[in-house]
């Protein structure tokens, strides 16, 4: 996605779950939905609250839906803020505060830390084969049911 991490935040018991990145040159955001799209290889939800070109990202892996987790992204002047889970707080937090919001899944959000961490084990322990599970997408599949229950 081109963007350089810039600070870790979201701090728990010592440990960093949430980034702040940033482009070296603005991109609309249309352009960040796209790349996440791709990157993901699904449908992300969005909800843009303003005509801002996107310079400084904020992002939670998983389940980033509390307010507070939005709240940081903001204190950190975030353009846009990039998650896998969110609820009707989250959405109208964004909305009042005027920054762009990209929901992508939970567990494809998450796939790059843990792509991360094997690779960092593999360092060290250099039997240690690494298989990439292809697990079917459950959330996905619980918009589609409902989709159809809808319908019905």
């Amino acid at each position: 996605m081109n963007l350089e991490i810039v600070k870790r935040t979201h701090e728990w018991e010592g440990l960093y779950f949430g980034r702040i990145a940033e482009y070296e040159d603005e991109i609309e955001f249309n352009e960040l939905v796209k790349r996440l799209e791709n990157l993901l290889e699904e449908s992300v939800k969005y909800w843009q609250f303003n005509d801002n070109k996107v310079k400084r990202v904020g992002l939670v892996c998983g389940n980033g839906a509390p307010t507070a987790c939005l709240k940081e992204a903001v204190e950190n002047k975030c353009d846009v803020y990039i998650t896998g889970e969110c609820n009707l707080y989250t959405i109208q937090y964004a909305q009042f505060k005027r920054v762009n919001l990209i929901i992508g899944s939970h567990t494809f959000t998450e796939f790059f830390g843990i792509e991360s961490l094997a690779l960092k084990l593999n360092e060290n322990i250099k039997e240690l084969d690494i298989v990439r599970l292809n697990e079917e997408h459950y959330e996905a599949n619980i918009r589609e049911n409902n989709r159809e229950l809808r319908i019905n």
